[in-house]
């Protein structure tokens, strides 16, 4: 139980990724979208442009 006087921080045990991961695995999950989905998903093409 908590006093008065300590401090109630909320638990955050997820870890930030790093801007490589998150590189790394947008780069992935554009690759496997392309793959499975490409005439689909061919209109965000103009976004890579």
């Amino acid at each position: 139980m908590a006093t008065a006087t300590e401090v109630i921080k909320p638990e955050n045990k997820r870890k930030k990724m790093s801007m490589s991961t998150l590189v790394l695995l947008s780069f992935a999950a554009g690759i496997l979208i392309g793959l499975f989905f490409g005439e689909k998903v061919g209109w965000m093409a103009v976004i890579g442009d």
